[in-house]
């Protein structure tokens, strides 16, 4: 049986005779362990979730009506969240409660949000039918 090769043009105009077994080419960028690619995986996943967080403070403060907090926050988002990641990144065992408090922060506040708006709606409710039971009590 003989092997097929096949010819590649290198640059300069040369060629090479391979079977593509060989290593690849170098490429222009250095190549990161997987470990080097999922820490920075992590870091960035967790510096996309505390900006996420930092601004739905801000918006909520927006909306609160305390704007003064809300610009401090967004003007901040970017250095708190980077900060926050480079903090982490020698002191590792802070990263773990970071994570669990954001586990528990973002649910809250999606579902708080969600609740809050839910709670004041039955209210308002309530408080129409009681006006209306008044009103149709009331003999004047």
């Amino acid at each position: 049986m003989g092997s097929q090769q096949k010819i590649v043009d290198l640059p300069g105009g040369k060629q090479e005779k391979g079977g593509g077994g060989g290593k690849p080419p170098p490429s222009s960028s250095p190549r990161q362990s997987p470990r080097a690619r999922t820490a920075a995986a992590v870091e960035k996943d967790l510096k996309e979730r505390l900006t996420t967080v930092f601004t739905r403070i801000a918006d909520a403060a927006d909306a609160r009506g305390d704007m003064e907090l809300a610009e401090v926050v967004r003007d901040d988002t970017e250095i708190m969240a980077t900060g926050l990641v480079s903090l982490t990144r020698p002191f590792m065992l802070l990263r773990t409660p970071l994570l669990l408090l954001l586990a528990v922060v973002e649910p809250v506040m999606a579902f708080g949000r969600i609740g809050r708006l839910t709670l004041e709606r039955v209210l308002i409710r309530r408080e129409r039918r009681k006006d209306e039971a008044r009103e149709s009590t009331d003999p004047h």
